[in-house]
């Protein structure tokens, strides 16, 4: 499983984006399911203590960070009470901009979810963009989980896996019609690394997949078998 650990720093402008890359991906609609239960307000605890945030992203037998965040619709979503039902699939993506997070968030509804759901688990997925392009991404492609605004990258930087973008990827982006401060709506152009976690309902890592090229994403078979292993683990 390739892994690389490009954290909080400028990766090249040549690793990324490519015009043809951005040419839409199609995704057939699924049908809505129920998000899972959420908070109308902040979920009271110690996000906001301080804390060494690290130098490379978290691997299989690391802690998962606590994270409090809001989904598409508003609602706080904690993941210390989530994990209380079950172990958690979480996903970080870039934006509703960019096709292979479009893809990917397609593959996870179609075959991740089914099987999260026989397993008694939960997917989540994250990303800095405004909430409206969440809710648009959700909408357009009738995704069943929530997708949660991970403001300024804070959680990703707490997983190891944000970075800036160079100036030529900048002014590259800014070429395709994508100016991620602007979609992100925070003046900076950071993203995260495409990653995928299965996490355990004690909180620990238990399937890490993070790879600095953005074309390449978790295989849903893995994430399952993962999952899977989890599940039969606590048996």
């Amino acid at each position: 499983m390739p892994r690389k650990h490009p954290v909080h720093r400028t990766i090249a402008a040549a690793a990324l984006l490519g015009a043809a890359a951005l040419a839409a991906v199609p995704a057939a609609a699924q049908p809505a399911k129920a998000s899972i239960k959420a908070e109308p307000a902040e979920p009271a605890g110690d996000a906001k203590l301080p804390e060494v945030l690290p130098d490379k992203p978290l691997e299989v037998g690391d802690k998962a960070p606590k994270l409090k965040l809001r989904n598409d619709k508003g609602e706080w979503v904690d993941l210390v009470s989530v994990l209380e039902r079950g172990p958690v699939v979480l996903t970080f993506y870039r934006g509703e901009w960019c096709p292979y997070c479009d893809r990917e968030l397609k593959g996870i509804q179609d075959e991740v979810v089914p099987a999260a759901e026989k397993l008694g688990a939960t997917v989540l997925a994250l990303s800095p963009e405004a909430q409206e392009h969440a809710i648009d991404l959700k909408e357009k492609r009738s995704l069943s989980f929530d997708l949660l605004h991970d403001e300024q990258n804070k959680v990703a930087k707490r997983f190891g896996i944000a970075f800036t973008l160079d100036a030529d990827t900048v002014k590259k982006y800014k070429g395709y019609k994508i100016d991620v401060a602007a979609h992100n709506q925070t003046g900076k152009h950071e993203l995260p690394i495409p990653a995928t976690y299965v996490i355990d309902a004690e909180g620990v890592i238990r399937y890490a997949y993070v790879n600095e090229d953005y074309r390449e994403r978790a295989k849903p078979k893995d994430v399952i078998e993962a999952l899977e292993k989890v599940v039969n683990a606590d048996d």
